[in-house]
This record gives C-alpha cells, structure tokens and sequence, in this order.
C-alpha cells in the first residue's frame, strides 16, 4: 500500500493531553473561539473524522485545499508526481506549471485574463466574480 492510500489513524493519547500539546507548541494565528476544539485525524469528501470518530461536515471553502475534498487520491498522486520535481517556488520568481496553469484558464476565458496592468486586472477579477 502506497502512503497516498493510506488513512490516518489517531496516535494514541486522550484529548486533552493533545490539546494540552497544541496549545504548548503550535502557534494559532487566527485563536479559535473554542477552548476544546475538534483534533481532526482524516477527511474523506466533504468529511472531517476527528480523535473520537466523530464525523463533521467540512464547511471551510474558503480555504483552496478543501473544495475538492478529502482523500481524493487522484489530487494526491498528481500534486505528489509535481512535488518531486518542484515543491514550491514564490510567485515573486515564476515557474512552468504557474506559466501552464494560467495559459489554460486564459483559453478557457476566450483570452480574457492576460495581465497588462492593475486596473485590468481588478477590471478581469471583477467580471470573473460574477
């Protein structure tokens, strides 16, 4: 079994031995509202499973990783094939997959996301909105 099939199984440990971790070591730049939040250990579609198998609707869209769910093993296998060649570069530099990625969307909009200035792109982000 590749570790792209493989599910999440919780580590051992109560809840609160965890929560006690959390809250010693990671550094939460937005705090949760929530003095025992959920410790999530897999996802599977539009699912999140947290340390007690309870099962919770994952309703964060705003965030790109979970709009096309959890555990979707072709999304895996495709952005592990990427990363071994090229993790990651800052949009500061630019790179071929970036360069690809926007091509194709401009031919999906009839030509309508070339950038040539701010206000053309605020004009495109505006009408791509609607």
């Amino acid at each position: 079994m590749s570790s792209v099939d493989q599910q999440p199984q919780p580590l051992g440990g109560t809840k609160e031995e965890w929560l006690e971790k959390d809250r010693k070591y990671v550094w939460h730049h937005i705090s949760p509202h929530n003095d025992h939040p959920m410790i999530a250990v897999s996802g599977e579609g539009s699912w999140i499973t947290d340390q007690d198998g309870t099962r919770y609707l994952d309703a964060m869209s705003g965030l790109w990783c979970v709009n096309v769910g959890h555990g979707r093993e072709e999304i895996a296998r495709s952005a592990y094939e990427q990363m071994k060649a090229l993790a990651y570069v800052p949009m500061t530099q630019s790179h071929e997959p970036a360069i690809l990625l926007a091509e194709k969307l401009n031919d999906w909009l009839e030509g309508n996301i070339e950038y040539s200035s701010p206000t053309r792109v605020q004009m495109q982000m505006r009408w791509l909105s609607k």
